[in-house]
């Protein structure tokens, strides 16, 4: 009788979801798309206007492989192509500004509604959340309600 028990018990936790398989914590590329509402920007540890301008709040609006800065929904500051390495912890970023040379290299993580970005222009990559060295652009966003640019 023990022994049916016991490979049962075996067999249905073979069963059980993984825990690390979780999508809404897993940073990819089909978990950033949509957009994001910036809540923190920094370069060097020093904080920068959240808006470039007077006006509505920036989002950051992830469309397949392209990043694009907007303010309201007819403003763009910037757009970008961008690839992540999911093979490295945490996972890696490049970033190419369309409108200019220049790569940003770093690291991107997804915790819940939260999205953490740090980079680094041209030079070596960021390879922590670390928002103080030089060269550092630091930014936290929020998930915004879907349809919002």
């Amino acid at each position: 009788m023990r022994l049916p028990l016991l490979a049962l018990a075996v067999a249905s936790a073979g069963f059980a979801p993984a825990p690390f398989l979780n999508p809404e914590t897993r940073t990819s590329l089909a978990s950033l798309q949509g957009s994001w509402r910036r809540l923190v920007y920094t370069n060097a540890g020093s904080p920068i206007s959240l808006s470039w301008s007077d006006g509505p709040p920036v989002h950051l609006v992830v469309e397949g492989n392209v990043l694009s800065y907007t303010q309201g929904p007819t403003t763009t500051h910037g757009v970008w192509d961008f690839a992540l390495d999911e093979r490295t912890k945490p996972v890696g970023v490049r970033m190419k500004w369309r409108k200019a040379d220049g790569t940003h290299l770093g690291v991107i993580k997804i915790e819940g509604d939260t999205l953490t970005v740090c980079t680094a222009y041209s030079g070596a990559a960021a390879a922590d959340f670390d928002p103080k060295p030089p060269g550092r652009y630091f930014s936290v966003f929020k998930r915004a309600p879907k349809g919002t640019k």
